[in-house]
């Protein structure tokens, strides 16, 4: 995590000292961090992986082997299952493997500690141990955020259209139809924008109204795309140029990103329930130990 937060940091300052030091101006784009992210993600999610499985000082080779070699075969076939299903991405593919085996690895854990218990047995160790599952329901949810990243990149369509009023397009299984302009001027902008009917089998399904704002003494607009959040994924179209009777639209697909927020929730759920566990750790050590029983005198 240190030597991540180093290469945004260096990403990010590069180009101010650059320019403090010779006056040059350099850019330091996405072609960088995406070099420089994605191995460093990859290599955290392996770290997560196994770092958990891994006892202080007691670990070895063939303990490991044992914690994580069915996670690890059950992510190969998820992996290998998305290449026979179609799905040819590299990211998707690469990520679902470290994601399924941490899932995996941790309900191992979870059925191992709590074999032959009931309901409430799961519970108090769930609850004995906050830190510890608190953590591991926060590595899942990374892990599904890697994989909510790498699908929604890896497996995006976009596409452009230039379309006068009445034109269609088709993109993603719908066609989009141009249907008129919509302008409102207000006392510091004016939002220029276009109507779009999505439509699928003849049928409409959706309005959208991508816009342009132009505010005075700025010269350029502000783009406010219209969304269309769906199970599958989100919709997204844009507004590049609006003119009367005629607009260019940019139309892309981000595939399940209704699973990155999930993600963030769980994230933030494990954050809660490790976090619990120190406040009742620290109520229990404020309030001091349990009094000693009084002892009786001898002469008594």
């Amino acid at each position: 995590m240190s030597l991540y937060a180093f290469v945004v940091l260096l990403g990010t300052l590069y180009p101010v000292l650059v320019e403090a030091v010779t006056g040059q101006q350099v850019s330091v784009g996405r072609p960088f961090f995406d070099r420089m992210a994605v191995p460093l993600s990859f290599a955290l999610l392996l770290a997560m992986g196994v770092g958990p499985f891994m006892p202080y000082r007691r670990a070895s080779a063939r303990m490991l082997w044992r914690r994580v070699s069915w996670p690890l075969l059950l992510g190969s076939l998820s992996a290998a299952g998305l290449v026979i299903a179609g799905v040819t991405a590299p990211g998707v593919v690469v990520a679902v493997l470290p994601a399924v085996t941490i899932a995996a690895a941790s309900a191992r854990e979870l059925i191992v500690t709590t074999h032959g218990r009931s309901l409430r047995g799961v519970w108090r160790v769930a609850r004995g141990r906050r830190g510890y599952w608190g953590g591991q329901l926060s590595h899942i949810g990374v892990a599904l955020i890697a994989v909510a990243i790498a699908t929604s990149s890896g497996l995006a369509q976009r596409s452009s259209a230039d379309l006068e009023v009445g034109e269609s397009v088709a993109f993603a299984g719908y066609t989009v139809t141009y249907v008129e302009d919509v302008e409102q001027e207000m006392p510091d902008r004016t939002l220029r924008a276009a109507r779009l009917e999505v439509s699928r089998d003849s049928e409409v399904v959706r309005t959208m109204e991508p816009a342009l704002t132009s505010f005075q003494n700025q010269p350029q607009s502000v783009a406010t795309p219209a969304v269309w959040t769906r199970p599958s994924g989100d919709l997204y179209i844009s507004l590049t140029r609006p003119e009367p009777g005629s607009v260019s639209i940019r139309m892309s697909t981000q595939p399940l990103m209704w699973l990155l927020w999930a993600a963030g929730a769980l994230v933030m759920l494990g954050g809660i329930w490790a976090l619990s566990g120190r406040r009742a750790g620290k109520a229990q050590t404020a309030s001091g130990p349990a009094p000693e029983p009084e002892k009786v005198s001898s002469r008594a």
